[in-house]
């Protein structure tokens, strides 16, 4: 090869890509330019367990034969192009992709907001990327606004057989079209498909070749195994992926824009406090006196016994009910995401307060659900506690308080949490935080939390007097 030519590879793009002849060295850069840090790494180094034989990273990429095949993500794009342009090699495309059949829908009653149309505009033009933008944001409605621009057949993948019922509703009252169901009992594919990534991986021989174009919610979901795999099913050559939580906390963030692409919209709570979009709460955090005999060096089985000696303390509850009955006219939201049991039991304490108040769980039918959730919308009861179920798709338009009963540390579910209450409606929202200070670790987590607060602008009142009571130690 002559110097400063370029060398031809071939090269494929599908679901993923597939680069073919490549020499020791180009593999060795690409391995090198797509790799991350190894989660079980991190979770034993965090536990003070290292083991030399866990490696600290893990590669996304995958040697096919010894002919200098590789097969990478397609959303790694920008990554490899510059790799390889490094390396002196170009690669020479076949196209795969799958580019559906024409559907033809249009916006019905709604006007996408500048940045949705910019959304809608960008992945028309770069074919894939991500979108990010915090709750409130609209990001169904974005996606909406892509299905109605771009006009092909879609798949829209959720994680959950709520988030199903919601752009299952969105898709007749914007688009004025019947979506087909795939999951939560149901085995339908047509046109324009909403389907859970459960039910897809279940049915892993289901061909998703029909389609022109996905959209993934929730897609930080994405980084598993079995959700890694399922990419590798999705030949539609456009592919969106839409969160509000872009940092993942066991080094996979990497994984969820290898998968997606490079990112088309991003907005954050501040930019959306200054359009008028979203509200910023307050936060009162409301002192816990909970104590707990804590080990110097502690095992992940302490932590375990915590979050129980947490659920179970009985004048804990009892300060949660008390924070809730002082307002029983507004509409709460009792987040205790680590926990079932938790939410039943707040749940019944708050009855036998006379607030009317029901429970979420994982284990709640989905049928109930949407009950329950009807019955919230339409206030006919004060209050929901739930698990981390209500962390994803939870759509409530005057939520004016949400009680944090559980404390955890990671600084993205916090800001996704009290996203729920910033929707520009009625009062000013108000967090509702029980901070355990007598309790180290719970301490720090409360920290944590408080660096996210301040991080958005928001006002921090403390109420050291509701939280005062007598507790022996757990």
């Amino acid at each position: 090869m002559l110097p400063g030519t370029m060398k031809p590879v071939p090269a494929t793009v599908g679901a993923d890509i597939v680069l073919s002849a490549l020499n020791a060295r180009t593999i060795s850069r690409l391995r090198k330019r797509l790799r991350y840090p190894n989660p079980e790494w991190i979770k034993a180094n965090l536990a003070g367990e290292i083991d030399p034989s866990i490696p600290t990273h893990l590669h996304a990429i995958e040697e096919l034969n010894g002919d200098g095949a590789v097969r990478l993500p397609r959303g790694a794009i920008t990554d490899i192009r510059s790799t390889l342009h490094l390396c002196r090699i170009k690669p020479e495309w076949e196209d795969r992709r799958t580019f559906g059949s024409p559907l033809d829908v249009e916006l019905h009653g709604i006007t996408p907001r500048q940045y949705q149309a910019e959304g809608a505009e960008q992945l028309r033009r770069k074919v894939q990327g991500l979108i990010v933008l915090p709750c409130g944001g609209g990001k169904t409605y974005l996606g909406l606004a892509a299905i109605a621009a771009i006009r092909v057949t879609t798949l829209v993948i959720v994680p959950t057989r709520v988030l199903v019922d919601q752009w299952a509703e969105d898709l007749r009252k914007v688009l004025h079209v019947e979506p087909s169901i795939f999951g939560s009992g149901k085995h339908q594919i047509g046109p324009l498909t909403v389907a859970t990534a459960d039910a897809l991986i279940h049915h892993d021989k289901l061909d998703l070749s029909s389609f022109g174009m996905v959209i993934y919610d929730e897609c930080h979901r994405v980084p598993s195994r079995t959700r890694m795999k399922l990419m590798t099913r999705l030949p539609a050559r456009y592919r969106l992926g839409l969160t509000a939580t872009p940092q993942r906390e066991d080094g996979q963030t990497k994984l969820i824009r290898w998968s997606f692409g490079d990112v088309l919209v991003e907005k954050s709570i501040q930019d959306l406090v200054a359009l008028g979009y979203l509200k910023l709460p307050r936060v009162d955090a409301i002192h816990s006196s909970f104590k707990y005999d804590f080990p110097e060096e502690p095992h992940w089985l302490d932590f375990d016994r915590l979050n129980k000696a947490l659920i179970k303390s009985a004048p804990r509850n009892q300060l949660i009910v008390d924070t809730v009955s002082s307002e029983p006219d507004k509409h709460w939201l009792l987040l205790s995401p680590s926990s079932k049991a938790h939410p039943e039991l707040l749940a019944k304490i708050l009855r036998g307060r006379g607030i009317k108040a029901m429970h979420i769980t994982s284990d709640t039918p989905a049928a109930e659900r949407r009950w329950i959730m009807g019955l919230f919308k339409d206030r006919h009861i004060q209050a929901v506690a739930a698990t981390s179920l209500a962390d994803e798709g939870l759509d409530v338009q005057q939520l004016s308080r949400v009680l944090l009963a559980l404390p955890e540390g990671a600084k993205g579910r916090t800001a996704q949490r009290i996203g729920r209450s910033m929707r520009p409606y009625g009062d000013a929202p108000i967090i509702k935080d029980i901070v355990d200070r007598n309790v180290d670790v719970l301490l720090k987590r409360w920290s944590k939390r408080k660096t996210v607060y301040r991080k958005l602008g928001m006002e921090i009142r403390e109420c050291p007097t509701l939280g005062l009571f007598p507790e022996a130690t757990a």
